[in-house]
């Protein structure tokens, strides 16, 4: 089949078309009438092609005689010149004269013109070589198009030159560096100007105007080339030119490499060239522009440019990007550290004891980490998002949740930028908190919309955290604990909205961080909070283990496993943190006894934690050891209400489900009311406590008795009968010791008797079935 028509390749270079119809190797563009007929034409050869394919093979030829060679003369060849050659040959002689006669009338005939008659020669002749060079351009005449380009851009050389020399406009003044630099921008300009105008320029005329100027891309590369040299290379001093040269070769690349893609290549390889030239200076040399704002504006110029130079040339992107990627964690380093160094200038002013306690680990970061400009926080930002822009690029299928990422991390990262500059401001404490809070916010609203993706919403939350971390931090250097408690409470309420609206769409692995930090932070806001208040330390730990029953108990209203988990082992850390912070025993007895009461009561209501009775039990008889060690007057005033709270779950509960065990679901309750009084009355007896005591046994009997109930039956029971044997007690010390062992003997012949009559009956039962007929 023929393949002449493809839609896809160039007809021309056979190169590959992009959506636009636009050949990406010679730039031709397939559009408009032209285009149709020679697709119409193409599409007949094809046909007639097809036509010869079907036609039968001819029949071979009789065998005969050989045919006689022509005459050895008659074979030979003339080789002839080809006609394209011609005009190409001429124009470069024509071309070549041209600039002989530029430089022998400079060398010659200048000194005889003044400065008015040097101007206009200098301009006439210039203009009407670019004035044939664009004419025959608009033509069509490539080859001549070339050449008068080329040679319009040795006289703009010599121009230059010469004018420098004659001190036209004052360009005398200029050092030789400087001449140089001006000649090879002046070929920049006009190389990479014209060659992107021809690529550019729409095509409708007939004959069709050229549409590549290969030698005007090299005479723009040459030109920059120049210039790289003479203001970065050759200076004895490469690092400030070169950190200017770095990103302006960049972003030119990067401008140059759709129209004029070689210009953009080359463009890029100086930049990248010059990079390594100011590595290499700043290796062996000092390491420094001046001061710490110029070596940040420096090396965030130099990031830029290796974005750009990646994003522009294909050639070069995989090295670009990669010295991209080093940028990129280079500023992203600087501009987390920044906040730190801040932080830590704050702590060692010894604002709070907090700040003072934190002060020795954060003045060797102060030392040794200079403070650039304020601004230059929200320049490593845009820093970072370029280099992400850039490396997005460089993916080869460019995926979605790529850009979806970057696009997400541009607010999260412009808020961290401007919360570096916040805090080199002259701002009061709360405006740099609040800063911060704002940033915190921003960031994680980025996150929530880009919450869909995994990936995305993990790192942008991530950025999200660092904000939020530092208002934290700068609020616990304040005097007081009002802003430490404002701020916690700003960052938990989104957090506890966020965690229900993930609980509710099954979201587990963000549902579990977020029930942690929300759990967490409304924990530190309420010891915060009683701080501020002036609460004892001791109610403080106890509102904390009640904090953390609470937490326990709404985990279990959670629909993901991995939020109920997280709020649990949450709550364990609370609760440990409430016991363990306070110095009186009875608070920890009290914070305890709440912490039992709070897991009893969740093993009772959720069939699932029916198994964490255990730990309830631990805690409880923990909690009721520690008051008998501390001897604690009336434990009843903790006990009592908690007992009751637990007993009126677990009657609930069995109301709910009538198979279900009552030791399982009132033992915790009535463990908690009768256990701790039970203790106490042993040693007192014939007291108020023994008395209420008795009576609630009683009545707890009659209720496991009355409602067949085995809990209640054997709780009241049991306490009833330990309280009447420890009523016998004074009676058991007066009575004589035969007494005891004719008790025992009555005992033994009552177990006798009752054994011996027992078998009598079993024989006769036995009898009785041997006579049945």
């Amino acid at each position: 089949m023929s393949r002449l028509l493809d839609p896809t390749v160039c007809p021309d270079c056979r190169a590959a078309l992009d959506p636009r119809a636009t050949c990406t190797g010679c730039g031709l563009q397939l559009r408009g009438e032209l285009a149709t007929r020679l697709w119409q034409t193409m599409r007949t050869a094809d046909s007639l092609v097809e036509g010869l394919r079907a036609q039968p093979l001819p029949l071979p030829a009789e065998p005969g005689a050989a045919p006689v060679p022509p005459p050895a003369d008659q074979q030979r060849h003339h080789v002839r010149l080809p006609a394209a050659s011609v005009p190409t040959v001429l124009l470069g002689l024509g071309g070549l004269c041209l600039m002989v006669f530029a430089l022998v009338f400079v060398g010659v005939a200048w000194d005889v013109l003044g400065l008015l008659g040097r101007t206009l020669v200098l301009l006439g002749v210039t203009g009407a070589v670019a004035a044939v060079a664009d004419l025959v351009t608009r033509r069509g005449l490539r080859t001549s198009a070339e050449v008068l380009w080329l040679v319009t851009a040795g006289m703009l050389t010599v121009d230059v030159y010469a004018a420098c020399s004659a001190g036209l406009l004052g360009l005398d003044a200029l050092a030789e560096r400087e001449v140089h630099a001006l000649a090879g921008g002046t070929l920049l300009a006009l190389g990479a100007g014209v060659a992107t105008w021809v690529r550019t320029r729409r095509s409708g005329s007939h004959p069709a105007p050229v549409r590549e100027l290969l030698g005007l891309q090299v005479v723009a590369v040459v030109g920059a080339l120049v210039v790289t040299v003479a203001q970065a290379w050759d200076r004895p001093d490469p690092v400030a030119g070169s950190a200017v040269l770095v990103p302006l070769l960049g972003l030119l690349a990067w401008l140059l490499h759709r129209p004029v893609r070689r210009v953009g290549a080359g463009l890029a390889v100086l930049a990248l060239l010059t990079w390594l030239v100011l590595l290499v200076s700043l290796s062996t040399g000092p390491a420094t522009l001046g001061s710490p704002t110029l070596d940040l504006v420096a090396g965030s110029l130099l990031v830029v440019a290796a974005a750009a130079v990646a994003s522009a040339a294909s050639a070069v992107a995989r090295a670009a990007g990669a010295l991209t990627a080093l940028g990129a964690l280079w500023a992203a380093g600087v501009l987390v550290v920044r906040p730190l160094v801040a932080l830590a200038q704050w702590s060692e002013a010894g604002r709070s004891p907090a700040s003072a306690a934190v002060a020795p680990v954060t003045s060797p970061v102060t030392s040794a980490v200079a403070s650039p400009a304020g601004w230059t926080s929200l320049l490593l930002a845009v820093v970072v998002l370029v280099a992400g822009a850039a490396l997005v690029r460089l993916l080869e299928r460019r995926p979605t949740s790529a850009r979806r990422a970057w696009v997400a991390l541009v607010p999260a990262v412009l808020a961290v930028g401007v919360t570096g500059l916040a805090l080199t401001l002259d701002a009061p404490l709360w405006g740099v908190v609040l800063v911060g809070l704002v940033a915190a916010g921003t960031a994680g609203a980025a996150a929530w919309w880009a919450r869909d993706d995994a990936l995305v919403a993990w790192s942008t939350s991530a950025v999200a955290a660092y904000p939020a971390l530092l208002a934290t931090g700068f609020a616990l250097t304040s005097s007081t604990a009002l802003l430490p408690a404002l701020t916690l409470t700003a960052l938990g309420l989104p957090l506890l909205a966020a965690l229900v609206l993930r609980d509710r769409t099954g979201s587990a692995a963000s549902a579990g961080t977020l029930a942690v930090l929300a759990a967490g932070t409304g924990g530190a806001a309420l010891g915060a909070w009683g701080l501020q208040l002036g609460v004892e330390p001791d109610l403080r730990a106890l509102a904390v283990a009640a904090y953390a029953g609470l937490v326990a108990l709404v985990a279990a209203s959670t629909r993901t496993t991995a939020a109920r988990l997280g709020l649990e082992a949450t709550a364990a850390v609370l609760a440990l943190v409430a016991v363990t912070t306070t110095d009186d025993d009875r608070a920890a007895a009290a914070c305890l006894t709440v912490v039992g009461t709070a897991v009893a009561l969740l093993a009772v209501l959720r069939r699932d934690r029916q198994d964490l009775g255990w730990v309830a039990a631990v805690v409880l008889a923990a909690a009721t050891a520690l008051r008998v060690v501390v001897e604690e007057p009336a434990p009843e005033l903790v006990t009592l209400p908690a007992a009751a709270l637990l007993v009126a779950a677990g009657a609930w509960r069995l109301h709910r489900e009538r198979g279900l065990g009552s030791a399982r679901v009132l033992g915790s309750g009535l463990s908690l009311a009768l256990l701790p009084s039970l203790l106490l009355a042993l040693g007192d007896p014939v007291s108020v406590r023994g008395a209420l005591l008795g009576a609630a046994a009683v009545l707890t009997l009659a209720w496991g008795v009355t409602q067949r109930l085995t809990a209640p039956f054997v709780a009241g029971a049991a306490v009833t009968a330990l309280l009447v044997l420890r009523h016998l007690e004074p009676v058991a010390d007066a009575v004589p010791r035969w007494v005891t062992i004719g008790a025992v003997g009555v005992v033994l012949l009552v177990l006798g008797v009752t054994w011996e009559s027992g078998l009598r009956n079993l024989a006769r039962a036995r009898r009785y079935l041997g006579d049945l007929r």
